[in-house]
């Protein structure tokens, strides 16, 4: 007889049920395939030309950190040039022609795009 109320049986219950757990056959483990799919980064961007012949980058993270730029503040400019950088939005526009000196529009904005850094007008 088993009673918890009167505290007799239970070790006996508690060590069958050990020894069937520990004598219980291990089931196979069952092969996982895990399927990856690419989510579109926040960080895409588009280059087109605007109807005056002007090249334009523009896209959502693009046009957040442009707007989102205080250009008083030097350290918020080299955070967005690094940021630009990362992203490859000046690789992107000299691959469709930009060049030194020339006006480019970024996330709505007019930069003169320069050797070093990409310089705002």
């Amino acid at each position: 007889m088993i009673s918890a109320l009167e505290n007799r049986g239970i070790d006996a219950v508690i060590e069958r049920g050990l020894a069937l757990v520990q004598t219980a056959p291990v089931p196979p483990r069952e092969q996982v395939t895990r399927v990856y799919k690419l989510k579109l980064s926040d960080e895409t961007f588009e280059v087109s030309r605007l109807p005056d012949g002007m090249l334009s980058a523009s896209g959502r993270y693009l046009d957040r950190i442009i707007h989102t730029t205080d250009f008083e503040k030097p350290f918020q400019v080299t955070l967005l040039d690094q940021r630009m950088r990362k992203i490859g939005v000046e690789k992107a526009l000299r691959k469709r022609g930009a060049r030194d000196g020339q006006n480019v529009m970024i996330g709505g904005h007019v930069f003169t795009l320069g050797e070093e850094t990409t310089t705002k007008r």
